[in-house]
């Protein structure tokens, strides 16, 4: 057997020989994954002050962004003023994260008005990171800390599973199995030919676990029974998760506004007049949302970065570092697994919390890639070729702008943020108008909203966004005939999007043409019951007929 060797493998976390050992193989430089982790964090920190920039709720954007920006900055911060020191720092931060994971899962128990699923969800991401704290106490033979971060991690771990959020407790096995296991297979285990089959079926059990679930998103109809065994809330979000692209692209390039979300989702998504859903129930949707494409793909390019990082110190790292890599990569694949299924993190203040796994990534990785080039007498810097691949995310964010009807695109996400504006920045239900009230009040500036829209159909005649957006601003103001017409021809473009389907259906029924209606307002996944307000706002407007024919409609559909 060909023997492994490691630089430190004269020292040990206690100070004795160690097994642990590098792969033979050649491992890839890490200055292409900081390269890349750098551009991802830049586009990302941007689309959220643009978001922020466009938000209708100035107050709820300013909170969050500079909530974000803490989360973010602060172990960068630390790293710089103690840069000599990024061990200790790393262990003590481990140490304090872990002290304080029980005490968030208590009051989340305990402390009515807690977020019990945000609190979960971090708990997901501070575990593993409190792993860092655990070697650190190892490192000095300091057991009686050990013990007590045993205690804590033991009671945050258990808060997890008796919160009941799924969630965070896939999140946290997941990431806790993996990233210690792909250590373990690294740094432990010695060469074994079945190492290849696990590496395989690893692999395998991740493909088919994520072709599952973007089948269950995007062609519900063809997952059968595997559907119908998802407990209801859980159908209930997939088939709301189908449904939400259609917010993202109309909010493509700037996002609704940060942390401003739960009354975009109801006002376009869902029609109703207050909050249903208060965010997504989906981290990387959720950011699309409020972000913008650009910044999905900032937060996904932060993700593949922090990953691909962790992965290289884990291997060519010693031992130490090796390790707290290993518990950085177990919050990172926690919070992207929790992400999928919940975006409690992101929606609300717990957010703070959500990006310490990438600062401890950001810190650990230049350690490490600093360390190789002194060790090597070569510059510490990123080459031209790094930069390439760290530039991925903001080429693909100008190709964006560079796409056919990109033109068109903008002025209707243009005309969405505008209508929002109009619509939702004093809304304050009960004490206002339901939009369709507002869209009818000539003190309602939509003028703007209603300019772009048809700038954007006059360079793109099959836009959905404006399509969509202009047909409800004429349903509401009861012009039925043109946004028949408009609805019509965005249900041709686009017959998947949920809020097409209801206002079609409705304009068909206000006709008279029940059957069509019917058949489209079956169609409907989520929130079916939410029609019921369509015939409230008929018999308000004392349009009897309109009334009749919609209450037609839902007794024919049961309702």
């Amino acid at each position: 057997m060909k023997q492994r060797t490691d630089m430190t493998s004269s020292q040990t976390l206690a100070g004795q020989t160690s097994p642990v050992h590098v792969a033979h193989k050649r491992v890839m430089p890490g200055h292409a994954a900081l390269a890349l982790g750098i551009c991802s964090t830049v586009l990302y920190l941007v689309s959220a002050v643009v978001s922020f920039a466009y938000s209708y709720d100035q107050g709820a954007g300013r909170e969050k962004l500079t909530l974000m920006l803490i989360g973010l900055l602060l172990p960068l911060l630390l790293a710089v003023v103690v840069r000599n020191r990024i061990e200790t720092v790393i262990g003590m931060l481990g140490v304090l994260l872990g002290v304080v994971a029980p005490l968030i899962g208590v009051a989340a128990l305990t402390i009515p008005g807690v977020d019990k699923g945000a609190a979960a969800g971090n708990l997901a991401v501070l575990v593993p990171l409190a792993g860092c704290g655990i070697v650190w106490a190892l490192t000095r033979n300091y057991l009686p800390l050990l013990a007590v971060l045993g205690v804590c991690l033991a009671t945050a771990a258990g808060v997890i599973f008796v919160s009941g959020e799924y969630a965070a407790m896939l999140g946290i096995v997941v990431g806790l199995v993996l990233g210690f296991g792909y250590f373990w297979r690294q740094r432990v285990a010695a060469p074994s030919r079945w190492l290849r089959v696990i590496d395989f079926a690893v692999l395998f059990l991740v493909f088919l676990a994520l072709t599952v679930y973007l089948l269950l998103i995007l062609a519900p109809e063809r997952t059968g029974q595997i559907g119908r065994m998802l407990p209801d809330f859980y159908a209930q979000r997939f088939a709301a998760w189908h449904d939400a692209p259609a917010i993202v692209r109309d909010y493509l390039y700037t996002g609704s506004g940060l942390g401003a979300s739960a009354m975009v989702l109801s006002s376009y998504l869902f029609l109703v007049h207050v909050p249903y859903f208060y965010h997504v129930h989906n981290l990387f949707l959720q950011v699309g949302i409020e972000q913008g494409l650009p910044g999905m793909i900032g937060l996904l390019g932060m993700f593949v970065a922090a990953i691909w990082s962790m992965s290289i110190a884990i291997r060519r790292a010693h031992a130490y570092v090796a390790l707290c890599a290993a518990s950085v990569l177990a919050s990172l694949l926690a919070l992207f697994v929790s992400g999928l299924f919940e975006s409690d993190v992101y929606a609300g203040r717990w957010v703070v919390i959500m990006y310490l796994s990438f600062g401890f990534a950001w810190v650990i990785a230049q350690y490490d890639v600093s360390g190789r080039a002194t060790r090597r007498g070569v510059p510490n810097r990123p080459q031209f070729t790094d930069w390439m691949i760290g530039s991925i995310p903001l080429l693909l964010v100008v190709g964006l702008f560079l796409l056919p009807g990109a033109g068109a695109q903008w002025s209707a996400n243009q005309g969405a943020l505008a209508q929002t504006k109009a619509e939702l920045s004093g809304f304050r239900f009960p004490l206002t108008l339901i939009q369709d009230e507002i869209r009818r009040d000539p003190h309602t500036k939509l003028d703007a909203s209603l300019a772009l829209y048809r700038a954007a159909l006059a360079a793109d005649p099959n836009n959905v966004t404006a399509l969509r957006r202009l047909a409800q601003i004429e349903l509401s103001q009861g012009d039925i005939d043109n946004a028949l017409q408009n609805l019509e021809r965005a249900y041709y473009t686009a017959p998947g999007e949920r809020a097409t389907r209801q206002m079609l259906g409705e304009a068909y029924a206000v006709k008279g043409r029940l059957d069509e209606a019917t058949a489209l307002w079956s169609s409907i996944g989520v929130a079916k019951d939410l029609l019921k307000t369509r015939l409230w706002w008929y018999e308000h407007l004392g349009d009897t007929q309109s009334a009749s024919n919609i209450r037609a409609v839902l007794d024919r559909l049961g309702m």
